[in-house]
């Protein structure tokens, strides 16, 4: 039963941060299935503004004839979100471009971030934007709510800098999900995608700076607020990984259904990963054939240290 505090349902807001290519949206299709979880993964970043004429939901319709987003679209615009486009939420606190970057992006330093947004703050039009962005993200998670009767949100957005300012302007319970998955499986998942032409040096440096921002972000948080999850091990042992994943979010482990890789009809965005269901959870090591041995070596080199200490043990620079 949904918890109640004073007559009202308890909501909460879970973000899961990764880098691309970590399992994101089979994640956020396993905690979907939960029947107090609603999620439809990827909130901000995602292009589609472009493409709306194709762009599907992961239900297989056209989004801008999906019955589900046209609620959320029509509820939207009932509690003030009269601007809310299916092309794009206009949700993102870290948006592109110079200016962004200098207001809003990251400085690889929480101090010097610090100073950063402390002088920022001193521009009224600035502390506005940022509580009405907070406000925005806050209204559009508990709309989704409301269509799906449910009471935690999760998403999965790939937006470095989101923990930071969800943290400080949502306005409502967070929690966060750091998931991780082994450097050489992001790389090559990326060469899967975009082809030969990746720099897998350049992907696996990425993918260290990527991680090491988002871990800094999460030691903000209290220690019952975050948590981290891998990717191998979700693979290995679903069950044991999403029971203690929706204990950590708040919701009863017992009434999900079993990880089996069918999670009922969802509304996911991102990824392509969404418009393909499976029938099964499986890890993919691929890495381990595709990837030759120079290409190895530059990867584990490229992403040290971070990728030593995320996988202790596992992942060695050769001498």
């Amino acid at each position: 039963m949904p918890e109640v505090e004073n007559g009202t349902t308890h909501r909460s807001y879970v973000y899961v941060a990764c880098s691309p290519f970590s399992g994101s949206t089979l994640l956020a299709s396993l905690l979907g299935a939960h029947p107090e979880i609603a999620t439809v993964s990827e909130v901000s970043g995602t292009k589609r503004a472009g493409q709306m004429d194709v762009f599907r939901c992961s239900c297989q319709r056209l989004m801008t004839e999906c019955p589900f987003w046209l609620e959320v679209q029509d509820r939207a615009r009932a509690v003030g979100i009269e601007d809310l486009s299916l092309g794009d939420f206009a949700l993102r606190f870290d948006e592109p471009g110079l200016w962004h970057s200098i207001r809003s992006g990251s400085l690889r330093s929480t101090a010097a971030e610090d100073i950063r947004d402390a002088l920022f703050n001193l521009f009224p039009s600035h502390r506005r934007s940022m509580r009405r962005l907070g406000q925005r993200n806050r209204d559009f998670a508990n709309v989704v709510l409301d269509v799906t009767h449910k009471r935690v949100f999760v998403e999965t957005s790939k937006e470095g800098m989101r923990l930071r300012y969800l943290h400080r302007y949502l306005g409502m319970e967070l929690k966060a999900v750091h998931l991780i998955r082994d450097v050489r499986g992001v790389v090559s998942s990326s060469r899967g995608r975009f082809g030969a032409q990746v720099d897998v040096g350049a992907a696996a440096r990425a993918w260290a700076r990527n991680n090491q921002t988002l871990m800094r972000h999460m030691q903000t948080l209290g220690v019952g607020d975050r948590t981290l999850v891998r990717y191998e091990d979700l693979c290995r042992d679903p069950e044991e990984t999403m029971a203690t994943l929706y204990g950590f979010c708040g919701v009863d482990p017992s009434a999900a259904p079993r990880p089996s890789g069918s999670y009922g009809l969802q509304h996911l965005l991102g990824n392509r990963a969404r418009l393909q269901p499976t029938a099964e959870i499986r890890l993919d090591e691929r890495w381990r054939t595709s990837l030759s041995a120079e290409d190895l070596s530059t990867i584990v080199r490229a992403a040290a240290p971070i990728a030593q200490s995320l996988y202790p043990g596992a992942i060695e620079v050769a001498g």
